[in-house]
């Protein structure tokens, strides 16, 4: 009878593939392209800030008594990871003698970035300089520099969240 060969090859099919699904180790989808940034880790740690956001403004502050000339740059934040909320705005300083060396930041641009905590004089910088701040392409994945692909945003976000709860104490 073909029902009850059919049973019989599903049920020794099935005996066959689950104890290998359940063996193999649980690992979240994407997370082999996450792996291939090393920096993930460190720049966790380092961060005082952790957000996806897109700048909606960009100003060069004068060298005021006391202090020096600094770049402020807001963003309107999708993500918050750490220190920040979707839907805030969040305006950060950068020292300006930052931008003379490195990438600028454009109007309309969106990034997943990884910020120092303000020192004393208030500003910050990616950390890790470049390795901290990661285009997000338009169709909403990070591209870092140690992947040939970019990196899907949920599939990011989900390693964020678990690499945060792991370095709880």
């Amino acid at each position: 009878m073909p029902s009850r060969f059919l049973r019989f090859f599903l049920f020794l099919l099935a005996a066959l593939i689950l104890p290998r699904c359940l063996a193999q180790p649980r690992q979240l989808r994407g997370t082999h392209d996450v792996a291939r940034v090393p920096q993930l880790s460190p720049l966790m740690r380092a961060a005082g800030t952790i957000f996806s956001g897109q700048v909606t403004s960009v100003r060069m502050v004068p060298a005021q008594a006391g202090a020096v000339a600094c770049v402020e740059i807001r963003f309107r934040v999708s993500h918050g990871f750490r220190g920040v909320h979707a839907g805030q705005e969040l305006v950060i300083r950068e020292w300006e003698g930052l931008w003379a060396r490195g990438p600028h930041y454009r109007v309309g641009e969106r990034l997943m970035l990884f910020l120092y905590p303000p020192g004393a004089s208030g500003l910050t910088s990616p950390v890790g300089g470049a390795s901290g701040r990661l285009p997000v392409d338009d169709s909403g994945r990070i591209v870092t520099p140690h992947s040939a692909h970019p990196i899907p945003y949920r599939d990011f976000a989900r390693a964020l969240r678990a690499g945060a709860l792991e370095e709880q104490p």
